[in-house]
């Protein structure tokens, strides 16, 4: 395989520039569905990128400049391994590709690498690559823990069990989103998140965790299984990387539960770690 960052990465992807405020950055990325954005200065060059995940980690952060991780971009000549290492070394989920000139040219997520997976990949089990130390919720916790414990963990999705530890279903922050209620109606960013503007409340759905903390929207007094999804797509642990990386491709999952016959739930799949086949 000989693949260069511009055969996969996204081209012309939506960027914000600094300075600006970081409640601005939200209104942006919910505006235009996107869940991280390459930051840019006041020349257009690339300056740094930041995900909805280090809005997370910084929720009272009220500058961008201040939550920007100003990592080292890829270039479009790059081989599409030196990327998949870099992605999978730092953890990242959205990396900036910058031509010669400083200008930001694309973006490569971890679905971006997911097509090379199932061509060229098929052949590898899901076994190799799938994470065993997976943290599950049970069914009967209060719902509103999950953002705290998905902050802490720094993981999105997590496998649900039962009292007597059998898979139940999966619990998104996507699912949690279902539940929740505006909790003022002056909320400052209610423009943004109205109810009466489908686009805009669909939007939003990316950015529950950081809602719940800036008081604009709460999470009632229910259960896990009150939101969770149940019977929720999987594979076996000997189905290939290609399989799953076609059910995430299909459905625009970042992760899977891994089954097997004889113990149930094995574990957790994610498409960041699929990736480090590539390299």
């Amino acid at each position: 395989m000989s693949l260069k960052v511009s055969q996969i990465m996204a081209r012309s992807p939506k960027v914000f520039h600094v300075p600006s405020m970081t409640e601005d950055l939200v209104k942006f990325m919910i505006r235009n569905k996107i869940t991280g954005a390459p930051i840019v200065n006041q020349d257009g060059k690339y300056a740094g990128m930041v995900s909805r995940r280090d809005i997370f980690s910084n929720p009272s952060e009220i500058q961008t400049a201040m939550i920007m991780r100003k990592d080292d971009p890829v270039s479009p000549d790059d081989d599409v391994q030196k990327a998949a290492k870099i992605m999978v070394s730092r953890g990242r989920r959205h990396i900036a590709v910058v031509d010669s000139s400083g200008k930001v040219a694309g973006i490569l997520t971890p679905h971006s690498f997911l097509p090379v997976i199932q061509r060229e990949y098929s052949d590898v089990m899901v076994s190799r690559v799938m994470k065993r130390s997976s943290f599950a919720l049970w069914e009967k916790m209060p719902a509103r823990l999950f953002i705290k414990i998905a902050d802490l963990a720094q993981r999105y999705a997590f496998p649900v069990l039962d009292s007597e530890g059998n898979f139940m279903g999966i619990l998104t922050d996507r699912d949690v989103f279902n539940i929740v209620r505006f909790q003022s109606s002056e909320a400052s960013m209610k423009g943004e998140l109205s109810e009466d503007d489908p686009w805009s409340w669909e939007g939003v759905r990316n950015f529950t965790s950081y809602a719940v903390y800036k008081n604009i929207l709460t999470v009632p007094d229910v259960t896990v299984e009150n939101c969770m999804i149940r019977n929720p797509r999987a594979v076996d642990v000997e189905e290939s990387l290609g399989t799953a990386a076609g059910i995430m491709l299909e459905n625009d999952f970042n992760q899977l539960p891994v089954l097997t016959g004889s113990k149930g739930l094995l574990g957790m799949i994610y498409d960041i770690d699929m990736i480090e086949v590539i390299y």
